[in-house]
């Protein structure tokens, strides 16, 4: 009896169908985002902040990492303020956040969402804080401070 059921067991876990993200063998770090080519940090993340955003599949260190194309926008109170761009529902691999920012207030969440559905797992929301970025080295001191 219990072989049987390690048997039914076993053969079920080898007919259950891949998910999307599976199948395709994405890989995401915690942190997919890079701002100017660094890990974007969300406590550093503020109405002020400058530089290109990008999404990187697998690790943001590693030259071999590859951009995914995505949306950014502003949502308030849960609601999307759309971004001008006439390319927005097309995404980008690369966009100047300041793009974005513009209209952001405090407590604004910036959505990045990748476009394309297998690539989901990257999709982030941040809060937009109201400091300026010279202040932020005061939370996460790196090596040499």
């Amino acid at each position: 009896m219990k072989k049987q059921i390690a048997v039914f067991l076993l053969l079920g876990s080898l007919v259950l169908p891949l998910s999307a993200h599976e199948k395709a063998g994405r890989t995401f770090v915690s942190n997919p985002l890079l701002l100017n080519g660094l890990t974007l940090k969300a406590q550093t993340l503020s109405m002020y902040t400058r530089g290109k955003l990008e999404v990187v599949e697998g690790d943001p260190s590693r030259p071999q990492a590859v951009r995914v194309p995505f949306r950014a926008y502003l949502r308030r109170d849960g609601t999307m303020i759309r971004n001008a761009r006439p390319d927005f529902n097309r995404g980008w691999v690369q966009i100047e956040i300041a793009e974005i920012l513009a209209n952001a207030r405090i407590g604004d969440e910036l959505v990045i969402e990748p476009v394309r559905p297998e690539d989901q797992p990257a999709k982030r929301v941040l809060r937009v804080k109201n400091f300026w970025f010279y202040f932020n080295f005061y939370l996460d001191p790196g090596p040499g401070c």
